[in-house]
């Protein structure tokens, strides 16, 4: 009996360790899969106002699953880049850098290493990770937080080719050597261990913008004259309104006074806009990005005229001559001839003429019939 309460009394403690570890288990909150449910991208493209050798971006990281918070531990990054943007100068690992104090992250997780390859790579090296708890928590809003803006300079002073695009990429996670991948680490909500998740491009790392570098200025709309107008007759379909040119990279709206009608394409050549009804119209020519317009020379007036009937009755033997139209008639009817929107309507009765003779004899003198 004492040696059995004696095993018994030892193996309290074990049991108490067992009912612990149970106890924690059961309090710690498991995180489903979608804790990695972020999304890292590339944004804000631009080259500098006034610079033609210098391309900036922004990379920046959101969770895109508000319902659990997403702790980041480390990031890294590659991106691939079309080397013909260089106009053929050479790459060197300084060409690209960070632009100081453009990272949201704290300060001993922001990126302060870049280098670029000869392969046309971009590497943004990450930092130590900062140990569970201790790491960024992801905010749930786009954009998400800025890793950084980062720059990009053409060597010499040489501007990028014109008319070409960065073709900016993110490599994958499992990219290798001489390569080099695109990671993102977290501190799994479950273990609290630094775990890595899978990045794929276009996937969960998108780069949103592919600009055209130095594209050629564009030049405000050509400017050309309205044509059509005139006048209508009531109740008609109205003229036609048209422009004497437009070119080819240009849009042109219609207006009748401060009314939009519609916007036509250019076709390099004249434009017809149709028949339009009574009203004045202008054309306003749109092209380039940012718009640049160009108000279109002139107008078209098109005016409706009331329409009327003016009546006229004759008569006459044989013949008629209508000096208004100059016509001769020979029998009597209705005839009208229209000027305008005036119908004129004439009337006529032709009477044939006919001739009367009297045949008579006297003597001396003739005396008429009383």
């Amino acid at each position: 009996m004492r040696k059995l309460l004696n095993k018994m009394l030892r193996m309290v403690p074990l049991l108490a360790l067992v009912l612990s570890f149970a106890q924690t288990n059961a309090q710690r909150p498991y995180a489903p899969s979608a804790e990695e449910d972020f999304l890292i991208t590339l944004q804000n493209v631009v080259q500098p106002v006034g610079t033609t050798n210098i391309l900036e971006f922004d990379i920046y990281i959101v969770d895109t699953d508000p319902s659990q918070d997403l702790q980041m531990a480390t990031f890294q990054a590659g991106i691939n880049f079309n080397l013909s943007i260089l106009s053929g100068q050479a790459t060197t690992a300084t060409m690209t850098t960070i632009v100081a104090g453009s990272s949201g992250l704290p300060a001993a997780m922001a990126p302060i290493s870049v280098s670029t390859t000869a392969a046309g790579l971009v590497r943004i090296a990450g930092r130590a990770a900062p140990g569970c708890g201790g790491g960024f928590i992801i905010p749930t809003t786009a954009p998400g937080i800025k890793v950084g803006t980062f720059r990009m300079t053409n060597g010499n002073g040489t501007a990028f080719a014109a008319g070409s695009t960065p073709n900016l990429v993110f490599t994958a996670s499992t990219a290798i050597t001489p390569s080099y991948a695109t990671r993102f680490a977290y501190y799994a909500a479950a273990t609290c261990l630094n775990t890595q998740a899978v990045i794929t491009p276009g996937v969960n790392a998108n780069v949103l913008e592919n600009p055209v570098l130095n594209a050629p200025s564009c030049q405000p709309p050509a400017v050309f004259a309205v044509t059509g107008g005139g006048e209508y007759c009531q109740g008609g379909a109205g003229l036609p309104v048209g422009l004497a040119g437009s070119e080819l990279d240009a849009t042109y709206t219609l207006y009748n006074g401060a009314a939009l009608v519609g916007t036509f394409p250019g076709t390099g050549s004249a434009l017809s806009f149709g028949n339009q009804l009574a009203g004045t119209y202008t054309v306003v020519a749109t092209k380039c990005d940012p718009p640049q317009t160009a108000n279109m020379t002139g107008n078209a007036v098109v005016i409706e005229t009331p329409a009327s009937t003016v009546e006229f009755t004759e008569s006459a033997c044989d013949t008629y001559t209508w000096a208004l139209n100059g016509q001769t008639y020979t029998a009597s009817g209705d005839y009208n001839y229209v000027v305008g929107c005036v119908t004129n309507i004439l009337h006529l009765t032709i009477t044939p003429s006919s001739t009367v003779e009297f045949t008579e004899s006297a003597c001396d003198t003739c005396m008429g019939t009383q």
